[in-house]
């Protein structure tokens, strides 16, 4: 590296830091950057610096639309090649047509964004989610009812500062302890609200709003009230509601984008995973470690099984499936001759450290650890697995049909996302293929009857077992 060089990525570095101060009455700033990942490693790529506002200034001389998303956003060159949500964007992508999304996706992203950015950040409330150390799934999912009551008080949502805070210990987080690490901040006022100097008052909420059932906003209540949702291939409003929430709080914040557009075309030059995933690849999802304890778990051969039953009833002549799991035996077992030729399987090995000094811990041999929370290691690479966690996310994302058990937090985020934030008839609204009737009790529509087709009595008591044998294809919905 010349000096030349040193000194423009010195002289870089101190503008981005100027530009990260937190103004004191205005919305924060998105600094943007390309071609080159934000800690500027030596890649020897051009790279230039864009800085876009979220959102109108104090002043208000700013528009105070999202920006719209589009496919090479920002991009150019190898980086246009990955699909259009690995780059950081206000709002998602236009979606292919009218199919392609839930109902009212795109109306509903605007009326987020609206209500969590506002033109000022002065004279606003705010008020910042429960503090909890659940997984990044988990507390994701939960944040949805926070949102939803938040927009129902008129109140702005903030995470609080240390939400979910084992998910962020480590070098790559460098202390920033909740989900900001990796995605945007849930609004443009992040910065103002807790900047001391503007004396706002946070209000603490000690509440769950999620479980057992989120909080939907009242408007989006009625709207679903008035509207035949016969055809919208969800559940029901709360599945839909937390599924709208992820697509929002899911938005990649400039340095990942960077860093998982860098790992997916990595992925794809080493094999791992070809860009873009062959046709009808089905994305399988086997989630082990600790949720044994809060629901059955299944087999890798039972999640290949349902794959079978998947891609027979749809009739592919080849067989492709990209599998994410925390079970390094599920990896190995998925890796071994199949029975059916026609398989092929793709995953991702556990990365490098990025500090080069030995390989990442992203899955674990315990049946009673979640790998995400880093134990062995005192959290020292939390906020690493869960951005691998993250990337494995979005390269799921590439499927066009989708297996796992949704008592998973992860995996029903894995479906929530392809039905918001993909925007493709190929895999949106599809039938999910259940491993077993596994969604939780509280997102699953009574049986309107006393007894199931077969005379046997409904079971609305056990959250992995069906309510009735006939509603195991129900619930694939």
């Amino acid at each position: 590296m010349t000096a030349l060089h040193q000194v423009r990525q010195l002289l870089l570095l101190a503008a981005l830091t100027l530009l990260c101060v937190p103004t004191d009455s205005g919305p924060d700033l998105d600094v943007r950057a390309t071609n080159s990942d934000l800690d500027f490693r030596a890649t020897g790529l051009p790279y230039t610096i864009s800085i876009t506002p979220h959102a109108a200034t104090s002043s208000g001389l700013a528009g105070s639309e999202p920006a719209a998303a589009t496919e090479s956003s920002g991009h150019t060159g190898s980086d246009a090649q990955v699909p259009h949500w690995y780059h950081s964007h206000d709002t998602i992508a236009p979606a292919d047509g009218d199919s392609a999304r839930l109902r009212f996706t795109a109306e509903v992203q605007q009326d987020i964004w609206r209500h969590q950015n506002p033109p000022t950040c002065e004279g606003q409330r705010y008020m910042e989610t429960p503090h909890h150390g659940f997984g990044l799934g988990s507390i994701l999912n939960r944040a949805s009812g926070m949102l939803g009551f938040a927009m129902n008080k008129g109140v702005i949502m903030l995470y609080h500062e240390k939400l979910g805070a084992p998910n962020f210990l480590g070098s790559y987080c460098a202390g920033v302890l909740n989900p900001a690490c990796i995605f945007m901040p849930p609004s443009n006022c992040t910065a103002y609200a807790r900047n001391p100097r503007n004396n706002v008052t946070v209000e603490k909420n000690y509440l769950d709003h999620s479980y057992p059932m989120p909080v939907v906003p009242d408007k989006w209540v009625q709207r679903w009230a008035e509207t035949d949702m016969s055809s919208s291939g969800m559940v029901n409003l709360q599945y839909w509601w937390r599924a709208q929430a992820a697509g929002y709080f899911t938005r990649l914040n400039a340095r990942t984008s960077q860093e998982l557009i860098t790992r997916r075309m990595r992925s794809a030059a080493s094999g791992a995973a070809p860009l873009p995933l062959p046709p009808n690849t089905i994305s399988v999802h086997v989630r082990h470690g600790d949720k044994r304890s809060e629901m059955k778990l299944a087999s890798w051969n039972a999640h290949l099984a349902r794959a079978d039953r998947l891609a027979h009833k749809q009739g592919f002549s080849e067989r492709f499936i990209y599998l994410s799991t925390d079970d390094p035996k599920v990896v190995h077992a998925a890796h071994m001759p199949l029975r059916d030729p026609l398989y092929s399987v793709f995953s991702l090995p556990c990365p490098e450290l990025m500090d080069g000094l030995g390989v990442l811990p992203c899955r674990t041999n315990i049946t009673s650890a979640n790998p995400g929370l880093d134990v062995a290691e005192h959290g020292a690479h939390a906020g690493e697995i869960a951005l691998f966690a993250v990337e494995s996310l979005l390269l799921a994302l590439e499927a066009t049909h989708f297996v796992g058990q949704r008592g998973s937090s992860w995996a029903r985020l894995i479906d929530e996302l392809r039905m918001v934030v993909v925007g493709s008839s190929k895999s949106c609204c599809l039938p999910y293929g259940n491993v077993s009737c596994d969604l939780p009790v509280s997102l699953r529509p009574l049986p309107e009857r006393e007894t199931c087709q077969d005379g046997s009595p409904v079971d609305t008591h056990h959250p992995d077992q069906c309510q009735c044998p006939e509603d195991a294809e129900e619930f694939s919905r």
